[in-house]
């Protein structure tokens, strides 16, 4: 039996329903000697996984990386630490596994009656959405990010792959297709006019204004993906002002290279940053309209973002 001691963990017992199974129980000695080496000094962790079946020990700590380390700390606002591989007996396997700036306590978003049922759609709806590189990056955010501009930049990435993931960028063109032809062959004229292009062939400067036309009246903009995927697909309440607010936020750090927040910038960040993590959390539960049956009741100081909160 594969076990992995886990520090920094929260005081919660349950399990991933994965292959093989891995069950999270409270510390209870379930190891007797809880080191590897005979003069080395224990460290007794705060919970430990068991794996329920055959695996590799290597294997072992991949599962738990990509479960615990990426959906826990997005519901438990603090990073798991695992380092070592054991059985019954004894440690014997040794692996660091992270870097992170690690948290004793955090805030626990989800109900500890619902736990188990969350994991459970959390563990199936992120591989059916293929969500890891996005969890990934929550956890990269969360934990190894330095600097508040790098969560900022990090938190509108994500929000960008969930749009991208989940928003059809198609839409319906406000203009009808003989008034895109007529605004065209207007275009078309004026070059030949000016002489940049021949009448019966086409120009690099034509073709760029087609594009542009086409892309710009039937495909969704940025602003309009965003706003539709966290009112429409997760069913909050985000205004238009807070969405381009947002977008702009991230634009100030990629374009001026050093950026410092004002009174306004930082609620802006924590608007992103606490949408960021519902529209996560919802995602893993396959945009349930019902997902407040799930969260921890809570305050945030800022827009009101869910209905009845």
């Amino acid at each position: 039996m594969i076990i992995i001691p886990i520090y920094n963990a929260e005081k919660f017992e349950f399990m991933f329903n994965t292959v093989p199974a891995v069950r999270f129980e409270l510390w209870n000695k379930q190891i007797e000697k809880i080191s590897m080496f005979s003069d080395e000094q224990e460290t007794i962790p705060d919970a430990i996984a068991v794996f329920e079946g055959e695996v590799d020990q290597n294997r072992a700590l991949e599962i738990l990386e990509e479960l615990g380390l990426n959906i826990l700390p997005l519901i438990f606002e603090k990073a798991y630490y695992i380092y070592q591989v054991a059985d019954e007996k004894h440690v014997f396997m040794k692996s660091s596994t992270s870097f992170s700036i690690f948290r004793n306590k955090g805030f626990s978003w989800i109900w500890p009656k619902q736990l188990q049922n969350f994991l459970d759609s959390a563990t199936t709806n992120k591989k059916k959405y293929d969500l890891q590189l996005i969890l990934g990056t929550r956890y990269e955010a969360d934990f190894r990010a330095n600097s508040v501009q790098v969560k900022c930049f990090l938190y509108s990435l994500i929000l960008e792959m969930l749009t991208e993931k989940f928003i059809d960028k198609i839409k319906q063109s406000p203009l009808s297709e003989e008034t895109l032809t007529e605004m065209l062959m207007l275009a078309r004229n004026e070059l030949v006019k000016k002489g940049k292009m021949d009448e019966n062939l086409e120009c690099s400067e034509y073709n760029l204004i087609k594009q542009n036309l086409m892309h710009r009246l039937n495909e969704k903009s940025n602003k309009e993906k965003i706003y539709e995927f966290l009112n429409s697909k997760c069913h909050l309440k985000v205004n238009q002002k807070e969405v381009g607010e947002m977008i702009s936020l991230r634009g100030k750090i990629v374009h001026s290279g050093s950026f410092n927040f004002n009174k306004k910038d930082l609620q802006t960040y924590k608007n992103l940053d606490y949408v960021c993590r519902i529209a996560l959390i919802i995602s893993l539960l396959d945009f349930d309209e019902n997902f407040l049956r799930y969260l921890t009741p809570h305050k945030f100081l800022g827009p009101k973002f869910i209905e009845g909160y």
